[in-house]
């Protein structure tokens, strides 16, 4: 006996159904490991030293748009945070020492990205000289 159209659409539709399912369970089992391998905060996560390339990359991203015709100077004011700024976040958090330690390591990351870039974009200017 040949299945009828109808019937095999509908078989199929369950077997996609029940592949979603599975993928679905095995999603949301990814998810909830994850969830508890992760930090508490999400700036944590930007800010933990376990990885030591992450300001390079970052610097690289800002080459990246430098290289596509943005202002080096423009670029400099988006990655550096003004020291007045950092003073004020301090003060307004005088209190939290875990906020100001998260403040700092913060304002260190973004000045080692800064000397990073400027750098890159020192490198590129003797590149262009030479040649």
């Amino acid at each position: 006996m040949i299945p009828s159209p109808s019937s095999r659409a509908s078989s199929l539709g369950e077997q996609a159904q029940g592949k979603a399912g599975s993928v679905a369970a095995r999603t949301r089992q990814q998810l909830n490991g994850s969830r508890r391998q992760q930090h508490s905060r999400p700036d944590d996560r930007l800010l933990d030293n376990s990885d030591p390339q992450a300001p390079q990359r970052e610097a690289a991203l800002f080459y990246g748009l430098f290289l596509r015709g943005h202002s080096a100077d423009d670029l400099r004011r988006d990655i550096d945070v003004p020291q007045q700024l950092q003073t004020k976040l301090l003060k307004r958090h005088s209190k939290e020492l875990g906020v100001q330690s998260r403040l700092n390591r913060a304002y260190m990351y973004r000045k080692q990205v800064l000397a990073i870039f400027d750098e890159l974009i020192t490198r590129q200017r003797i590149k262009e000289r030479v040649h």
